[in-house]
């Protein structure tokens, strides 16, 4: 198991993508258009570590948040309530792609939502 950490924690990174469109409702970018992303680094990490297991998860918190800044603060409940579904969105995309078992199991305490 060590082995298998050892080599998803040398990966450099990961790309959040936003699924958040103008207008508030989801839908695919339009192609000549880039949807806003971060890339988040944990090759810093031990991911056999529970506290580096929570640091890589406020990091994929923090980037989804950052991608998906577009109505979080807003007082109109639509786009806060969009901007709240594109963060879930991007985070469970995020964590299914890093796709390590202990951050698994974090995301799905913290969000009440599986994986996969």
């Amino acid at each position: 198991m060590n082995s298998m950490l050892s080599k998803r924690a040398a990966l450099t990174g990961l790309t959040v993508l936003a699924g958040f469109a103008s207008g508030g409702a989801f839908a695919q970018e339009p192609s000549d258009t880039a949807a806003p992303s971060i890339t988040i680094k944990y090759s810093d990490l031990n991911l056999a570590q529970p506290s580096a297991v929570e640091a890589l998860y406020h990091r994929v918190e923090v980037a989804a948040k950052e991608v998906c800044n577009h109505g979080q603060n807003s007082r109109e409940l639509a786009r806060y309530i969009a901007a709240q579904k594109c963060v879930d969105t991007a985070m469970t995309s995020a964590i299914q792609k890093i796709d390590v078992p202990q951050l698994n199991a974090l995301y799905r305490t913290k969000s009440n939502r599986k994986v996969g």
